[in-house]
């Protein structure tokens, strides 16, 4: 068994720990103990050859300021444990409540009802988060991610009513991708991108496009579910070039111009 000590102030922690192959396969777990808390497990991590890197990692939280014992076994009976690095992230719930804090001011009456849905419930999920006794580190920064990304999203009435006066606007839809929470809806022009929106449902109308020049128009995926899906690359683009007299045009995604997935990421249990 392999020991490391180290002294943490109370609060939400997640260790990782590296491992590199340099002899067989071996399969190993990571436990933390600290005083006051039971001890967790990971479950193994196996690495599989010569020169194969690999990392774990493990959630605990510090009932108080004190020590916290991380442990390195053999989980099978095999070669002796090894370790190359390990490191420990504190689970900032401060940095959450202030993101939170910047938002406090927002009436719902001054958004649109759909993307004002979206940005309640990201702000409805980071607020849980606050609530609970244990949160990794990576619940916190997709918290973050997501309500920074709902608050961009936001679509003023203001936009929505000087859009209907002029009658000019884009209809922008997305090729719908599994496990989806919610679309954000790009317009990139001459390099520069502009968020348009968040949906739902994948259908979203530009109420102030830009006319005369050629833009581009691509979404990107993202679920509430971030311990399981990471947020989507950006799919395929749609380009239209508005000339000065155009009242109304409907872009529809082709089936491989605004396709997003999703990244799967490996799931982790926290315990």
């Amino acid at each position: 068994m392999i020991q490391r000590k180290r002294g943490l102030e109370k609060g939400s922690y997640e260790l990782t720990a590296g491992f590199h192959e340099w002899w067989n396969n071996r399969s190993m777990k990571i436990s933390v103990s600290c005083e006051g808390a039971e001890k967790v497990t990971s479950d193994p991590v196996v690495v599989s050859g010569v020169g194969d890197n690999v990392s774990g990692s493990i959630s605990f939280d510090m009932k108080q300021d004190g020590y916290a014992v991380l442990e390195i076994e053999n989980a099978d009976g095999g070669e002796a444990p090894v370790i190359s690095w390990f490191g420990v992230v504190m689970a900032d719930k401060e940095a959450l409540e202030k993101e939170l804090v910047k938002y406090a001011g927002l009436k719902e009456e001054n958004y649109t009802k759909e993307s004002w849905e979206i940005f309640a419930d990201a702000k409805r999920a980071a607020e849980e988060l606050l609530f609970r006794e244990t949160v990794s580190v990576k619940e916190i920064s997709g918290a973050l991610r997501t309500l920074s990304g709902a608050y961009q999203g936001l679509v003023e009435n203001e936009e929505r009513k000087a859009a209907q006066k002029s009658g000019t606007e884009v209809k922008i839809t997305v090729n719908p991708v599994a496990n989806v929470d919610f679309y954000t809806v790009y317009r990139k022009i001459s390099g520069k991108a502009t968020v348009i929106g968040t949906t739902k449902t994948g259908i979203l109308k530009d109420k102030k496009p830009v006319s005369g020049k050629r833009a581009f128009y691509y979404a990107s995926a993202s679920s509430k579910n971030t311990e399981n899906y990471a947020d989507s690359k950006t799919g395929g683009q749609k380009s239209i070039t508005l000339a000065a007299d155009t009242k109304k045009v409907t872009v529809k995604s082709l089936k491989k111009a605004v396709k997003v997935t999703f990244q799967k990421v490996k799931k982790q249990r926290d315990t």
